[in-house]
């Protein structure tokens, strides 16, 4: 089971010619590396009730690998948000019964864990009423790293996570940078913004994807 909480930068920018400054101001002039491909799909009741209690359920494949992750409310400031998070790797005839809906994504996330209050929300707000695949979205991510950045204070190396994210009607390209402690924060912040700086990269807030795949799915609802 992965951790608990999910401490993460995001940075929104606009486009892959972002991603090679950031790699050259790094100090790669090579090739970015090479993208590995995600799909990622989404549960709800019809009603969408965890979404209401803010909890996202998603069943991430990467290239045959299926990650199940309960995530709660975030937290955000910034370029910077905070939320639980639950986590728990499957195989692939187990993804197969969660996408056929004959086995239950929240029972497989189990229990005896300390953010499981998360799931005790979801299951409180889904009332008994049957989970239902919602939707995914595609996603294309490279990843630089780990690296330290040179000047900075922070003891963890950073892994640059650059995503070209293909919603309903829309590609968005972001940089995301997650921090295992959270006495990192100000300094990663601090470093984090004088190397987009450095790169010349302008960069914007970000909400999770998780949100802006449920918004435009909604709009493309409405119009359609």
């Amino acid at each position: 089971m992965a951790r608990s909480q999910e401490i993460e930068f995001k940075f929104k920018v606009s486009g892959e010619e972002d991603f090679l400054a950031l790699a050259r101001a790094l100090g790669s002039d090579g090739p970015l590396p090479s993208p590995v491909y995600q799909t990622n799909h989404f549960f709800d009741t019809a009603a969408h009730t965890l979404r209401e209690a803010g909890v996202s359920l998603r069943l991430r494949d990467e290239e045959g690998h299926f990650t199940l992750t309960a995530k709660g409310s975030s937290h955000e400031s910034g370029e910077l948000t905070r939320r639980t998070e639950l986590a728990v790797e499957v195989d692939a005839s187990t993804a197969r019964a969660i996408l056929e809906q004959t086995e239950s994504p929240l029972e497989l996330l189990g229990a005896e864990h300390p953010a499981s209050s998360l799931l005790e929300a979801a299951r409180c707000a889904r009332e008994d009423r049957p989970l239902i695949h919602v939707g995914l979205f595609e996603n294309a991510r490279r990843r630089l790293g780990p690296v330290s950045l040179a000047g900075s204070s922070i003891d963890e190396p950073l892994v640059f996570e650059l995503d070209r994210t293909t919603f309903p009607g829309r590609t968005d390209f972001e940089i995301e940078v997650e921090l295992a402690q959270d006495e990192h924060v100000e300094a990663a912040g601090a470093a984090l913004r004088a190397l987009f700086a450095e790169a010349g990269i302008v960069w914007s807030t970000a909400e999770s994807k998780a949100k802006r795949f449920f918004s435009l799915a909604d709009g493309t609802h409405r119009n359609g």
